[in-house]
Parts: structure tokens; C-alpha cells; sequence
């Protein structure tokens, strides 16, 4: 049995995912988004913070295996939405960048979720609720770092 801080943990958790799928299902307001599967929107979100980054940088923040890295960059590559070159000076070998095209997805991305979440807009303390969410996310992201460090050992 959970208890009341577990149970509440596991209704937020709920909440969010269920806000998630409510907030895509709204893409289909705009035709001209390209669709990403999960995989492909953590990589967009990590290669729209850190343009250049290395695909081992990407594979480490987002949680894949360079493998599972190495196809979901081909897709989108084959998208439009990164290309990977040469790292300019460095040595750092290759690195992602996002395309214009990608800019303009998120563009539109953000567009939708804002309409979607438009009716939270006269909620009091928006911003302190999204500073508590960020703040949470970014917990379960370290957590997510220290997994990972441990099962490589």
C-alpha cells in the first residue's frame, strides 16, 4: 500500500502523462507539423539547447544507446530536421545541429501547445507552477544520470 506522499507522487504522475497525450493530440490542428516519435522529440529537445553537441553527449543526456542514437539520428536526418558534420576545430568528430526546417516544427509545436493550454492561461501562479514542474524534471533527469552511471559500472 502507498502512502499519502506516494499516492500523491503517483496522481502527479499521472497527471502529466495524461496532459502530454491530451497537449499531441492537438498537432493535428496543424498539418505542416512533422510528427516525432518519443525518442525523436527527446533528441530534438536536447539538439534545439545544445546545437553542435556530439552524438555521445546527445546518447548520454537523453538515455539511449549510441546504436538506438545512431537510427533515431537517421530518421531524422531523412526528416530534415539535424544534420550531422564534422566538428569545426575541436576534434570533437561529428556533431548534430538542427536545420531551419526543425526550427520552424518547434515553431509550430509551440504554437499548438500554447493554444492548447490556453484555458490555463488565467491560472494563478502559471509561472511558479512551471518553475515547480521544471524543477522536477530536471530531479528526475539527474536521477536519470546516476541510473545510468551505476549500471555502467
Amino acid at each position: 500500500m502507498l502512502t499519502c506522499a506516494a499516492e500523491e507522487l503517483a496522481d502527479l504522475a499521472e497527471i502529466v502523462a495524461t496532459l502530454a497525450r491530451d497537449i499531441e493530440r492537438h498537432h493535428a490542428r496543424d498539418p505542416e507539423i512533422t510528427e516525432l516519435s518519443t525518442g525523436e522529440h527527446a533528441v530534438m529537445r536536447y539538439v534545439d539547447r545544445h546545437p553542435g553537441a556530439t552524438p555521445s553527449e546527445i546518447a548520454q543526456d537523453v538515455g539511449m544507446q549510441r546504436p538506438n542514437l545512431s537510427a533515431t539520428l537517421r530518421k531524422l536526418e531523412d526528416k530534415g530536421m539535424v544534420v550531422r558534420s564534422e566538428g569545426i576545430g575541436d576534434r570533437r568528430g561529428k556533431v548534430v545541429t538542427p536545420t531551419p526546417y526543425a526550427a520552424e516544427n518547434l515553431r509550430r509545436l509551440r504554437a499548438v501547445w500554447s493554444d492548447a493550454l490556453a484555458p490555463a492561461a488565467g491560472e494563478p501562479d502559471l509561472a511558479g507552477l512551471t518553475a515547480r514542474l521544471t524543477a522536477i524534471r530536471d530531479l528526475l533527469a539527474a536521477d536519470r544520470g546516476r541510473l545510468r552511471a551505476g549500471s555502467a559500472r
